[in-house]
């Protein structure tokens, strides 16, 4: 492979770090700035972790394989960038957990190294897809005539595609959020605060669940929680959204009694609108008027006092108003709020901050609402999210299930 194509070790860990016009990675650079910018932080820090671990794979993973052992770091069957195909198939191997079949007996055929840790396949597509972006940064900052000698995107080699096919058909599906469905947030808005404002049935809960009282042990936690998790099911909003949500940002609407809420961020960098019912701005309403907050975030922080911390810091001659809770923080307070209602520990260990979004979207399938609609309410940019979310509650509605309803009146009459 001509030298000049292998990148310095600087450039092969910071490819998806910010890049300024004096980065020592040169003008070139700034091409691809453009392309990074546009993805979401979220999504950038995935890129960030993922990279680390193909980088980790490159420099000592792959060792585990006789046939690495004894190449230079720099040969090109190690290199991270370009990387060969054939090295991003043992990392798929090295990280895949066995394939057993449907008696869960072994596979024979799938021997060799494997990590102490596998990967979900979800996982493994999204590090590939990872690699595939790192090459296509790199890609932009090369000059036109050594893009000839470069592997544009090695992820869409054969070899690598009939890698990732056959470890999504013989793994274990990733699993799926649990949803919060509206008879869920029902339940808990109008479930009465016990006069200690705890958690009923605390001596019950093992370890990891009585952590999760904390998060509504005074009257004010339960409030912040109702406002919370309404907000979260009328807007479907992503974790990280409702965390930035501040006062200024809901819009009171029809006499008061429903908003429009700004989203001034989402996950495609797009601003956006979601409906607030008049059950989202009840809750809302006493939280603001229990926990005083004028401005800044609405869902903030308890201090150890137990007041919320309307002020985090001085900065210079303003005062920054509100430390709102984490985006982590959202998957306790859902959980906790099943555990009120008395949700069977299985379901409380698959709750996660999308939980309210996948409810949602599940209620919206389930009220008759199209396609289309479900993605414009959730604000995803493509339809496949919504459908894996809803595709078990559109079997309620398919032809079959129309048939056997025909079926059944033709029975009875």
């Amino acid at each position: 492979m001509n030298q000049d194509l292998i990148p310095s070790s600087d450039e092969v860990t910071g490819i998806f770090e910010p890049v300024t016009s004096n980065s020592a990675r040169g003008l070139n650079s700034m091409r691809a700035e453009a392309i990074r910018k546009k993805a979401s932080n979220e999504t950038q820090r995935a890129w960030m972790s993922d990279w680390k671990v193909w980088l980790a794979f490159c420099h000592s993973g792959c060792l585990d394989f006789e046939h690495y052992r004894g190449l230079d770091p720099h040969d090109a069957r190690r290199l991270p960038l370009p990387a060969d195909p054939r090295l991003i198939q043992d990392f798929i191997t090295y990280f895949s957990p066995p394939i057993r079949d449907k008696k869960g007996r072994l596979d024979k055929s799938d021997q060799g190294p494997k990590a102490h840790k596998p990967y979900a396949v979800a996982t493994l597509n999204r590090i590939i897809s990872t690699i595939a972006k790192a090459h296509e940064l790199k890609s932009y900052e090369l000059p036109p005539e050594e893009l000839s000698g470069f592997i544009p995107n090695p992820a869409k080699d054969p070899l690598v595609t009939a890698t990732l096919s056959t470890c999504s058909r013989y793994r274990k599906k990733q699993k799926q959020a649990r949803p919060i469905q509206w008879k869920d947030v029902y339940e808990f808005i109008n479930t009465k605060i016990p006069p200690e404002a705890k958690l009923p049935n605390i001596p019950e809960y093992t370890e990891e669940k009585s952590d999760l009282a904390d998060e509504l042990k005074t009257e004010a936690h339960w409030i912040r929680a109702r406002a919370l998790i309404t907000v979260a099911y009328n807007s479907m909003a992503r974790r990280e959204e409702l965390v930035s949500i501040n006062v200024n940002h809901i819009h009171y609407e029809n006499n008061d009694t429903c908003a429009a809420l700004y989203l001034p961020i989402t996950k495609g960098d797009k601003d956006d609108y979601r409906h607030l019912s008049h059950y989202a701005v009840e809750e809302l309403r006493r939280w603001i008027e229990v926990s005083q907050i004028k401005e800044g975030p609405v869902f903030c922080k308890f201090q150890s006092n137990g007041k919320v911390c309307l002020r985090s810091k001085r900065r210079g001659p303003f005062l920054e108003y509100g430390k709102q809770i984490s985006a982590s923080e959202v998957n306790k307070i859902f959980k906790a709020c099943m555990a009120a209602i008395g949700r069977p520990d299985d379901i409380i260990q698959g709750i996660s901050g999308h939980s309210c979004r996948v409810g949602a979207a599940i209620d919206l399938q389930e009220f008759g609402a199209t396609g289309p609609q479900i993605q414009d309410a959730g604000g995803w940019s493509s339809p496949t999210m919504p459908n894996r979310y809803t595709r078990a509650a559109k079997t309620q509605s398919n032809a079959m299930a129309e048939l056997t309803k025909r079926q059944q009146d033709m029975i009875t009459e």
